[in-house]
């Protein structure tokens, strides 16, 4: 299955329109000025979305202009705006940008149109260390599969290594005589035991702003799937219509609606964080990137009290975190020197060293030694957590009408939380959906 450049193009354009302070005096780490692979390059631009974790990679990027000589102008955007900022930039004669930041959810429409460069393109030699974590592919783009593979070009190099992971709060479990939970049922335990509302809430999940997100990790640890590819075959299952589906959803609205606040359908992804940093909930599961939240004594009641794990399952061992991974690509419509500039920065900024100072400043890295070294630190109490999640880690739905396929679902599961629609409904409209979507992007199902 292959898309031509034009109608990702197209399709791009209707989207749119519809400083260092590294403690205790550490030498710097990394590769010094002059040396293989950090040569002097012309300055590059980055565009980032703006985020809790930008001015931890502020820091980084200091410390490559202070290694190097080379100058970077770092052009922040707020997150609603980035999609049509990088087409923009994408579609135009030259780009504006060297260095753009994706997002998992939608940049297999980047790669499928060849918008940005494959890194192997600018060099040959290119590749990731065993230590680099590649979230099933998600920089990897086979075009004839029309999918990540590890059979795929590499597009980009993972920055941002958001993934789920299971927050409790270590005091009161630990009075209570509570484990950190490991299966669904540890989870509904607890939050029983500690309901009390409107003072103590059991358990709150994300009804609004891509619901989705956190269903797909009941959905995935039942063995289900919401898209499957069969290589044998080449094509494509849908899997919301099937029995594990359905045991995901019941699961997920009972996690959602059944020890939360009276408001459970609007709450979203903040304000699930902000009733854990009041200690009005005993355990939630969200991003990684929640962690500093709690220990952010200006905002939090629950100082030095949140321990973390990996997001249960319904046994031990069937667990299945979902990622939400930002990468940063380099433009295609750019010369070979500023893409070699861009190049040169990314080779640097994803070295073991790098990634353990980007950690140290609040970055989220994305190799596993970066995680299990921030571990041995008790300031990075969450860090064990990832590492020990990334072997589970499942990826989001990334086909090239993935984002047309989470505004199905977001609408759907929002109508399931209201009592709108019931299980059996949400899913087969889901089911129908899906697939007239597949098949009108050219894919072929089963």
């Amino acid at each position: 299955m292959k898309h031509t450049k034009r109608f990702v193009i197209v399709a791009l354009a209707l989207m749119v329109l519809t400083t260092m302070a590294f403690a205790g005096g550490r030498p710097e780490p990394g590769v010094q000025p002059g040396a293989a692979g950090v040569d002097r390059h012309p300055e590059i631009s980055i565009l980032i979305n703006e985020s809790p974790w930008l001015g931890a990679f502020r820091q980084i990027v200091e410390l490559y202009q202070r290694q190097t000589g080379n100058r970077v102008e770092i052009v922040g955007s707020p997150y609603g705006a980035l999609l049509t900022r990088i087409t923009n930039s994408l579609t135009a004669p030259e780009s504006e940008f060297d260095i753009v930041i994706l997002d998992e959810v939608w940049a297999n429409q980047f790669y499928e149109g060849e918008l940005v460069a494959a890194l192997t393109d600018i060099d040959p030699s290119f590749s990731f260390d065993p230590g680099m974590l590649e979230y099933n592919w998600v920089t990897r783009w086979d075009h004839e599969l029309g999918t990540n593979a590890e059979t795929g070009k590499i597009y980009g190099v993972p920055i941002n290594g958001n993934m789920q992971i299971m927050y409790y709060r270590k005091d009161l479990l630990a009075d209570a005589g509570f484990d950190p939970p490991q299966t669904w049922d540890d989870v509904f335990r607890i939050a029983e035991h500690f309901y009390n509302p409107p003072s103590m809430y059991g358990m709150v999940g994300r009804a609004t702003g891509r619901p989705d997100f956190g269903y797909q990790a009941v959905l995935h640890s039942f063995d289900g799937f919401l898209l499957r590819y069969h290589p044998e075959t080449r094509d494509w299952e849908v899997g919301v219509n099937q029995p594990a589906a359905l045991e995901a959803l019941n699961l997920w609205l009972r996690l959602v609606r059944e020890y939360s606040p009276q408001d459970y359908a609007s709450i979203g992804q903040a304000q699930m964080i902000s009733l854990m940093q009041s200690g009005r909930i005993p355990i939630i599961y969200t991003v990684t990137a929640a962690a500093p939240n709690f220990d952010n004594p200006a905002a939090s009641t629950v100082v030095g009290k949140v321990g973390a794990t990996v997001v249960p399952g319904p046994a031990p061992g069937r667990n299945a975190p979902t990622t939400g991974i930002q990468p940063f690509s380099i433009p295609a419509n750019l010369p070979l020197a500023r893409q070699q500039a861009a190049l040169a920065f990314l080779k640097w900024v994803i070295q073991p060293d790098i990634q353990l100072e980007f950690g140290r400043a609040g970055g989220i890295v994305t190799r596993q030694d970066a995680w299990e070294a921030l571990a041995q630190d008790p300031k990075f109490w969450w860090a064990q957590a990832v590492a020990d999640s990334t072997p589970y880690a499942r990826a989001q739905i990334r086909v090239t009408p993935g984002g047309r396929i989470f505004d199905v679902l977001e609408g759907l599961l929002r109508q399931a939380v209201a009592g709108d629609l019931t299980p059996q409904q949400t899913l087969a409209a889901a089911d129908r959906e899906i697939r007239s979507i597949m098949l009108d992007e050219g894919y072929r199902l089963r």
